[in-house]
This record gives C-alpha cells, sequence and structure tokens, in this order.
C-alpha cells in the first residue's frame, strides 16, 4: 500500500503538482488492490502553491505539514511530510492526534509537540522508524525519492 502511494506522489511531483491533502481517507484501492490517490481539490502547482490567499485554506489539520498551518508559501514537501503522518497511521492503525480536536492537532504540529505521535508498535523495525522520522521530525525533504528507496528495501520485511 505504502509503495502505491509513494510511486503515485512520485508520479505527482515529477508533474510539478502538490496534491496537499494526502490523507488515508483520500486513499482508495482498486478491484486490483492498487491503491490509488483522490481527492485533487486542494491541489496546486508547485510554482503557485501558498502564493494566493485564497489558497491557504486546503489540507487537513491532522496531516497538514507546519508551513501549511502557517500560510508560508509551500511546495511538494508538504506531501513528504504528510507521507509520513500516512506511514504512521498504517503502522498504528490509529488516528493522528486522536486524542485532541484538530485545532489542537495544528497547535501541536506548529509548535512541534508531537507526544501524540510517539506511539510505535512493537517490533517496527529500525528502518521504517527512521523513514517516519525523516518525513515527521527532520525536515528534510527531496521529494519522495528517499520514500521509494527506503520502502523498496522494506518491501520484504513488510511485504507491501
Amino acid at each position: 500500500m505504502a509503495l502505491n502511494v509513494a510511486h503515485g506522489m512520485e508520479y505527482l511531483h515529477k508533474e510539478g503538482i502538490a496534491h496537499r491533502d494526502l490523507k488515508s481517507e483520500n486513499l482508495v484501492m482498486d478491484g486490483h488492490g492498487t491503491v490509488k490517490i483522490v481527492d485533487f481539490g486542494v491541489s496546486c502547482f508547485e510554482t503557485e502553491c501558498g502564493s494566493n490567499s485564497y489558497d491557504h485554506d486546503g489540507g487537513t489539520y491532522r496531516w497538514m505539514a507546519p508551513e501549511m498551518l502557517r500560510h508560508l508559501p509551500h511546495s511538494r514537501k508538504v506531501d513528504v511530510y504528510s507521507f509520513g503522518i500516512v506511514l504512521w497511521e498504517l503502522l498504528t492503525t490509529r488516528l493522528p492526534y486522536e486524542d485532541v480536536n484538530p485545532i489542537q492537532a495544528a497547535f501541536c504540529v506548529v509548535n512541534q509537540v508531537l507526544y501524540a505521535l510517539s506511539y510505535m508498535p512493537y517490533g517496527i523495525t529500525h528502518d521504517m522508524y527512521i523513514c517516519i522520522d525523516i518525513a515527521l521530525l527532520l525536515d528534510i525533504y527531496n521529494g519522495l525519492k528517499w520514500g521509494l528507496n527506503g520502502l523498496n528495501g522494506l518491501r520484504s520485511q513488510f511485504e507491501i
């Protein structure tokens, strides 16, 4: 599943598109078991993301990157952040920041209070933890290449 999402996001990013609302609810599975990304209502061309005043109403707080929450110009990097949240969801089967409301979740993200995402299931490999850590905590964004490389390496362990 995660590999399908990474491939889909890589395609969008190669086309210069930022989805800006990547979350589990915007992922659907077709009849062949392939995960597809849907709901492009707040997507934008990367060159225009965050450049207009009306442009800041997109996304869903629990999955939004800090720069979107701060109404700063942004790029496809926000999708990498959201992909980290989706990976965390896949591993934990929990809603991000489930113990707080969406506004409080946004406050946590903007102020780097990640206690709500501190839960990791028993048995998670160090490599998978590093993939999530890179996406969520370090703000090192180089498209989704890290995600594809990391997930290909983990494919045999998780059968994803």
